[in-house]
């Protein structure tokens, strides 16, 4: 165990340098304390002023606890090198979607607009992935609706998540829809997302629609 904290504490001090290594340390320690038993501005107290936007970002990255992942960006904005940005609030989501906390993430979404910070592409498919994992498919249309809707594109992995969550929730007919628009988007599917759209044409009697899938998963290689 001892071996195992001194390469991580290694990987990280190769990767970012000690000053920001030893405050992703110190954030990390207090996923074994109470929650409010501490006073976040009391351990960040050595890095006070002294960190970039960058850099403090790059902590939050590293946290893998909600609650002082939280308190962390709540210290982030006291500090003079913070500025409300899509980055900072897209991390810190993704903490929140990675731990399930789904209702903290839609309230960074409503922070970042009311800061006039716009989701991105990659806020946006953390949101529907992360639904799409759980299950939560009204949820995943919902923000896929939104995504498309400000003109934006999801990933392929995105929308693979999507299709799967579809599958599993046995709503065939529903999965044709992302399909049928990332063909439109002019997205490449990849063998995974063929093995899934071919399956849900048979399973919904399309298949001459299924054949040509798989032919043209074949010409693709």
């Amino acid at each position: 165990e001892e071996m195992a904290k001194f390469l991580e504490n290694e990987r990280m001090t190769n990767r970012y340098g000690k000053n920001v290594e030893s405050a992703i340390i110190a954030v990390r320690r207090l996923a074994s304390r109470r929650d409010g038993s501490y006073d976040i501005s009391g351990v960040m107290k050595p890095w006070s002023g002294r960190l970039s936007f960058r850099e403090m970002c790059i902590i939050l990255k590293e946290q893998q606890g909600w609650k002082h992942a939280r308190d962390f960006f709540r210290w982030m904005k006291t500090q003079p090198n913070y500025t409300p940005s899509v980055i900072g609030y897209t991390v810190l989501l993704r903490v929140y979607c990675h731990a399930g906390q789904f209702g903290l993430a839609e309230e960074v979404l409503t922070e970042m607009n009311q800061r006039g910070c716009e989701p991105d592409e990659v806020t946006h498919c953390s949101m529907i992935s992360a639904y799409a994992r759980v299950g939560r498919v009204d949820n995943m249309m919902e923000k896929y609706n939104l995504m498309r809707g400000q003109g934006l594109v999801p990933t392929v992995v995105t929308l693979n998540c999507m299709l799967a969550c579809l599958y599993k929730a046995h709503l065939y007919s529903d999965a044709i829809f992302p399909w049928e628009d990332m063909l439109q988007i002019g997205l490449k599917p990849n063998d995974y997302t063929f093995s899934l759209i071919i399956n849900i044409y048979r399973l919904t009697g399309r298949m001459e629609e299924g054949i040509e899938a798989f032919r043209e998963m074949r010409q693709a290689g």
